[in-house]
């Protein structure tokens, strides 16, 4: 499960897995991706998309800027 929490000030992209699967990759218009929880990074492309990683089970919290 994906998903972008926002309020103001502030976005936050939850990744939560229960197992390893395939990279998840989504257009999220993003200049960083900085880890809060879970200490796994991700890949921002200049396409204006990011990937996330795909290690299961494994909850992962990124503050988007």
């Amino acid at each position: 499960m994906v998903y972008v929490r926002e309020r103001a000030g502030e976005r936050l992209l939850v990744l939560a897995a229960r197992a390893a699967h395939r990279s998840v990759r989504l257009p999220l218009a993003a200049r960083s991706a900085v880890p809060v929880y879970g200490g796994a990074e991700t890949v921002l492309s200049d396409d204006g998309t990011v990937t996330l990683p795909a290690d299961g089970p494994a909850l992962h919290i990124w503050r988007l800027t």
